[in-house]
């Protein structure tokens, strides 16, 4: 929608409430939200367009994978799903088709509704400012919105699953399409249709009917959203994994355009599982030699600064001797005014006397005094950054030591940790991965030796992120890697 439709929205509650005068001071609330909600059109215009950059680079970072060209996989076709009970694996179709009967919200126009499709867990809730909501699990859908109160829609949204074990998203999860009255900035509730994951599959054939709009289940009936009037006119369809002609033949059932599309694995997947169990291994070898690095550079520069303090307080030692007072100055405070006699210092009297001028041998003693104190400080600061100099050397020599051991068992840990989370079908691509790590620091701490172990444990993480990427993508397109926890291996058995 672009931004012209927006900014009239926005000023249609403020032409609202001149229709609705009841009291002088409308007309002036009026005048204000018009203000409002043309200075808060930039925002809103820039805000939209970032989410749109936002978005699209994510896409194009979803797609970037990589991909052994010698990984095979079982595709969900050639599967025995008889030895899969509760796998789920197809693309449920629902097309937003009109709507009649509506509640009519504004007395001088007709309601401008929309459809909006969501899956929703109906065991869990959310606050919103509406009232209470079930918890989304997926994308938000919406359609254009169309005026009147039979307004028609015709556009279509993909919810596809493709899960070896389903059984609790099946049961839990809801198809919510609610039917919203856009009025401004503000959605108000029409109506909700709600379809049960469970019952998808009994739309093996396309069917188009009328659903009776119903209250918001997440709030009782006393609620404002508790109750509605009017049906939303809704095509569904349960189509096989992959199955373009189906999904093809339900939006020409009625001239859908399909204008989103969203998939579900139900966390079965190895892409699932794969970084969460192997990033702790790399965590700790890198965070022990990231820290190597970071107290070698403290080290430095706790040298420099130690350096400087040490090279001004023998700067002032060398004055301090070569300008000797006698011992009674080096104390000597620099004197105050003389008590003020009477009858001076006040109106019309004159001034109290100031103090004493200094002699030249008492103004070299208070510079001598100056420069006694700076040649402390100085020291003092040539101390403590002396300690913190050692001390950074021994987090440094402790914490590459330690790397060093953990990056000796890095690789094979890694591998375990795969193997534990998907089984033996990662195991030769994490096997490379590790191989990254190929040089061991050796000998005596150097930043230069830690950097260039924290570079090898980045470029095994990078493989293993690109490999992670790789499952996601072939998974999508159904080629299954899943979980060790989710499946038992007769299930993946192909025909």
């Amino acid at each position: 929608q672009g931004s012209w439709p927006f900014l009239l929205r926005s000023l249609e509650m403020p032409l609202s409430l001149l229709l609705e005068k009841q009291s002088p001071r409308q007309p002036l609330l009026a005048f204000s939200m018009w203000m409002l909600a043309l200075a808060c059109l930039p925002f809103a215009i820039a805000r939209r367009a970032k989410f749109s950059q936002d978005q699209a680079a994510f896409d194009v970072e979803e797609s970037k994978s990589f991909c052994p060209p010698e990984l095979e996989l079982p595709k969900i076709g050639e599967l025995d799903l008889a030895t899969c009970p509760q796998a789920q694996f197809g693309t449920f179709f629902v097309g937003c088709h009109s709507a009649s009967g509506l509640q009519k919200k504004r007395f001088w126009r007709d309601n401008n509704a929309l459809c909006r499709v969501e899956l929703v867990d109906k065991r869990s809730t959310r606050e919103s400012p509406g009232g209470q909501k079930l918890q989304p699990v997926s994308k938000r859908f919406e359609t254009p919105v169309e005026s009147g109160q039979e307004p028609e829609w015709k556009k279509a949204f993909h919810y596809s699953f493709a899960c070896l074990e389903a059984a609790q998203e099946m049961e839990n999860y809801v198809l919510q399409v609610a039917v919203k009255e856009e009025f401004a900035w503000m959605k108000t509730h029409l109506g909700y249709a709600y379809i049960s994951a469970a019952d998808f599959q009994s739309f093996s054939e396309v069917t188009t009917k009328d659903f009776d709009l119903k209250g918001n289940i997440a709030e009782d009936g006393e609620h404002r959203t508790g109750s509605a009037e009017g049906q939303v006119k809704l095509t569904l369809a349960w189509c096989a994994f992959g199955d373009d002609e189906c999904l093809q033949a339900a939006a020409g059932s009625e001239g859908y355009e399909v204008s989103g599309s969203d998939w579900t694995d139900c966390r079965n997947g190895c892409h699932d599982h794969l970084v969460p169990q192997l990033h702790p291994v790399y965590d700790r070898a890198r965070h022990l030699m990231a820290t190597a690095v970071q107290a070698g550079k403290d080290e430095e520069r706790f040298d420099d600064i130690e350096d400087e303090f040490e090279e001004r307080a023998e700067e002032l030692e060398q004055w301090l001797e070569h300008h000797p007072i006698e011992e009674h100055m080096k104390y000597f405070r620099r004197p105050g005014p003389p008590p003020c006699p009477p009858d001076h210092g006040g109106e019309d009297q004159p001034p109290c006397p100031g103090p004493p001028e200094l002699t030249e041998e008492q103004v070299f003693a208070l510079l001598w005094q100056d420069k006694k104190r700076a040649y402390e400080y100085n020291e003092r600061q040539h101390e403590e950054f002396k300690r913190r100099e050692e001390a950074a050397e021994e987090r440094a020599k402790k914490a590459f030591a330690d790397g060093k051991d953990a990056m000796e068992t890095t690789a094979a840990k890694l591998v375990a940790a795969a193997r534990h989370a998907c089984g033996d079908v990662v195991v030769p691509f994490v096997e490379e991965a590790g191989n990254k790590i190929a040089k061991m620091p050796e000998g005596k701490f150097k930043i230069e030796k830690a950097q260039d172990a924290v570079n090898q444990l980045d470029a095994a993480w990078r493989s293993i992120l690109d490999f992670q990427g790789c499952l996601f993508d072939r998974w999508r397109n159904g080629y299954l890697a899943p979980s060790s926890q989710a499946v038992k291996a007769d299930c993946l058995r192909v025909d």
